[in-house]
C-alpha cells in the first residue's frame, strides 16, 4: 500500500517507480505529493499503472508532478509493460541526483499537441515538457488547424486517426495555407501498415513517428525540428 511503498523509498531510493492510484490507507496521488516533496527523490521517473479512470483535474495533478508514463491496466500486454518499465529506468542513476540543466533560450519554444487520447496527451508532454517549450493540446484535427492559425505555434506534434479531420487531411491543410506551411510537422501514427510513412510524408509531414513511442526517438526529433 501506499504507506510501506513511502517507507521503501525513503530507506533505498529506486531507479524507477510503477504505481498504482487506488490503495488503501494512502493512495497513489498522495504518494506521489510527497516523493516529489523531498529533493532526493523530486526527480525519480514514475510510470502510472491503474485501472482508475482518470479524470482531467487528476491528469493535470499527475502531470505537474512529472509523471513519464500512464498506463491503463488490461491496455498494455506483458511486452508493452516490459518495455515501457525498461524506458523508465534507462536514465543512469547519476543523472537522478538533480535535474539537468534545460540549455539557456531567448524564450519558450510552442508544441502544438494535436491527440485525441488523454492518456497519449500525458505522456507525450511528460515526454517533451522538459524542453522547456509551451505545450499546447487539440484534441481533433479541425481544432488543430484552427489553433495552428491562431496561436502560430514553433513545432506541430499531428496524430493520425484523429476525430473530424484526420491528421494527414489536417496536415494538407496546414501545407496548403502560406501563412502556416513553414512550421514543421511530426506526424504520430499507431499504424504500422506498408506505405504509411510514404502517404504521410506525401501529405507534406516534415516527420514521422511511429507508435508506441520512443522517447528518446521524440526528444531527440522535437529538438531537431526547434532548432
Amino acid at each position: 500500500d501506499g504507506v510501506e511503498g513511502l517507507a521503501h523509498v525513503k530507506q533505498s531510493i529506486p531507479a524507477g517507480i510503477v504505481l498504482d492510484l487506488m490503495m488503501p490507507r494512502v493512495d497513489g496521488f498522495q504518494v506521489l505529493e510527497q516523493i516529489r516533496s523531498r529533493p532526493e527523490t523530486a526527480i525519480i521517473p514514475v510510470l502510472i499503472l491503474t485501472a482508475k479512470e482518470i479524470t482531467a483535474s487528476e491528469r493535470a495533478k499527475l502531470t505537474n508532478n512529472n509523471v513519464q508514463q500512464l498506463i491503463q491496466k488490461g491496455a498494455a500486454d506483458r511486452e508493452q509493460l516490459i518495455a515501457s518499465v525498461k524506458r523508465l529506468v534507462a536514465t543512469p542513476q547519476n543523472q537522478l541526483k538533480k535535474p539537468a540543466a534545460k540549455p539557456a533560450r531567448s524564450g519558450p519554444g510552442r508544441i502544438l499537441m494535436v491527440e485525441d487520447n488523454a492518456d497519449n496527451r500525458l505522456t507525450i508532454a511528460a515526454i517533451i515538457e522538459e524542453e522547456g517549450c509551451e505545450i499546447l493540446i487539440a484534441e481533433n484535427g479541425e481544432q488543430g488547424v484552427q489553433m495552428t492559425g491562431a496561436k502560430m505555434p514553433d513545432l506541430i506534434l499531428m496524430d493520425n486517426q484523429l476525430p473530424m479531420m484526420s491528421g494527414i487531411d489536417a496536415i494538407k491543410t496546414l501545407k496548403k495555407n502560406p501563412t502556416t506551411k513553414p512550421i514543421p510537422i511530426i506526424a504520430l501514427t499507431a499504424r504500422a501498415m506498408k506505405g504509411d510513412r510514404e502517404n504521410i510524408m506525401a501529405a507534406g509531414a516534415d516527420d514521422y513517428i511511429s507508435k508506441p513511442i520512443n522517447p528518446d526517438e521524440l526528444q531527440e526529433k522535437v529538438r531537431k525540428w526547434m532548432g
